[in-house]
């Protein structure tokens, strides 16, 4: 494990927010196919909406590997807004989409750190980057 070249930090890359998306879209996707539909779709709708300061981001030889989004005086990691859902799913999709968002996300207390949403590329797991 030592010897691979991953380096761990703190944010996201602005260039890096559909490959989030995306891989968010992946991991998740039993819980996220009733409201994104697939992981494309899951990927325009969070990409624009990520604080990329809410994330701390494992890169495999430069490239994103994994991430792990935390929640800290009240921001989280991700920020999805009804109109970009509804844009892409339309807006009686993007209604119940966005209601069983909310219930998917707690309600956090702001002082304290809630890691939240940790994923590792297929190509990563196995190779420690979780862990690390």
């Amino acid at each position: 494990m030592a010897d691979l070249p991953v380096t761990i930090e703190l944010g996201l890359r602005d260039n890096e927010r559909h490959a989030a998306g995306l891989l968010y879209g992946t991991a998740f996707a039993r819980k996220f196919q009733p409201i994104f539909g697939n992981a494309e779709c899951c990927a325009r709708v969070i990409g624009p909406s990520l604080n990329l300061d809410r994330a701390i981001v494992a890169r495999l030889s430069g490239n994103l590997a994994g991430l792990a989004g935390f929640h800290l005086d009240g921001r989280g990691l991700v920020n999805p807004g009804i109109s970009a859902l509804a844009q892409e799913r339309g807006w009686s999709r993007a209604f119940w989409g966005f209601a069983l968002l909310v219930l998917l996300d707690s309600k956090k207390p702001d002082d304290v750190l809630v890691m939240d949403g940790i994923t590792v590329t297929a190509e990563g797991r196995g190779q420690g980057i979780g862990t690390r």
